[in-house]
């Protein structure tokens, strides 16, 4: 799975003029990013931000779906060690918080 969208991190930026939340990537020739999306609510803003990140960290959640989590630390290449799932986990509790607009 790979996701086909402008690469993050989104953020969500200030109104635009026509007063609509926007969410933007950042953009050398941009002062304040360029626009990915454009909508009417702030919250709508926000979990549009957080969705390359989401992706990122549940496409990697799901390649521990079928293994017997060991940490072996190297003993065998093929089986994720836990230390790496708590990681991710981390990761997707973080990406699913800005989503909500909660705090880390």
């Amino acid at each position: 799975m790979s996701a086909q969208h402008t690469p993050g991190p989104w953020f969500q930026g200030p109104q635009s003029a026509n007063g609509w939340h926007t969410v933007r990537v950042e953009d050398v020739g941009c002062t304040n990013g360029r626009i990915v999306a454009e909508t009417v609510e702030p919250e709508d803003a926000r979990a549009i931000a957080a969705l390359p990140e989401l992706i990122q960290t549940m496409e990697e959640l799901l390649r521990y779906e079928g293994h017997h989590v060991y940490c072996g630390h190297g003993d065998d290449m093929d089986k994720p060690c836990v230390c790496g799932l708590i990681a991710k986990q981390d990761r997707a509790r973080a990406a699913l918080c800005k989503a909500k607009g909660e705090a880390a």
